[in-house]
């Protein structure tokens, strides 16, 4: 599978799997209207390069829409997919952490972090706010220490407060666990992160992952220490 989300992107334009649109649309309806229907039509994901009210942020949606891509993604035949997926899973490689700066691998870290840096998509006219719908979820036992993460949908209610609900384990347990000795529950919530760990994230979620910028849970304000890293196409 591809590394990064960059070289993905390029992978699946090479494999006639991706469409461009140049076309700025509001994040407010227009992007998941055009994910819906590019999804009806080709079924192929969907690279949004202009984004109303962002200069330099683009949307990347559909990535994991059909099994087809999927496998293209793997490297593996469609009818060997499952059988591939589980082999992998059983035999995952550790992380490797590296000892470098933002700068060194193309990311800036914002002197003032607030969510509506980036264009949190609002899909339908009765939700109560934008949503977050694809980020990763990444918290520890407060018990053990050990890692788990999931993809949890994310209300933004403000420019600097976020709302989750933590309904499924493993990072359920690790709420109730926090709230029994009264301490909060620090996450991190991962944007653009790479192919491999997202479509992995819901059936291995208590895999060890590298140490992230942190905020607490339950509509706590963003650390200030929190980045927010545009996708780069270049």
């Amino acid at each position: 599978m591809e590394k990064n989300l960059n070289s993905c992107v390029k992978f699946l334009e090479n494999n006639g799997q991706l469409v461009r649109v140049q076309e700025r649309l509001s994040p407010y309806y227009e992007v998941a209207a055009a994910l819906r229907y590019v999804e009806q039509k080709s079924g192929k994901a969907v690279l949004f390069e202009k984004i109303e009210g962002y200069d330099d942020v683009v949307i990347l949606g559909n990535l994991f829409s059909n099994r087809r891509r999927l496998a293209m993604l793997m490297s593996v035949p469609e009818d060997r997919l499952i059988e591939n997926y589980q082999e992998r899973m059983v035999s995952f490689l550790p992380p490797r952490v590296m000892n470098v700066q933002l700068g060194d691998v193309g990311l800036t870290q914002l002197k003032k972090p607030e969510i509506t840096a980036l264009p949190v998509l609002t899909h339908h006219a009765k939700d109560v706010a934008p949503y977050l719908t694809s980020a990763v979820v990444i918290a520890k036992d407060p018990e053990t220490g050990v890692r788990g993460m999931g993809i949890h949908r994310i209300q933004v209610k403000d420019k600097n407060r976020l709302g989750i609900f933590l309904g499924s384990p493993p990072l359920s347990d690790f709420l109730v666990k926090a709230e029994a000795t009264g301490k909060d529950l620090e996450v991190a919530i991962v944007i653009g992160i790479d192919p491999l760990q997202t479509s992995q994230e819901d059936h291995h979620r208590h895999a060890y992952v590298p140490q992230a910028h942190q905020h607490k849970s339950r509509d706590h304000p963003l650390s200030a220490e929190q980045p927010f890293w545009p996708l780069d196409t270049d």
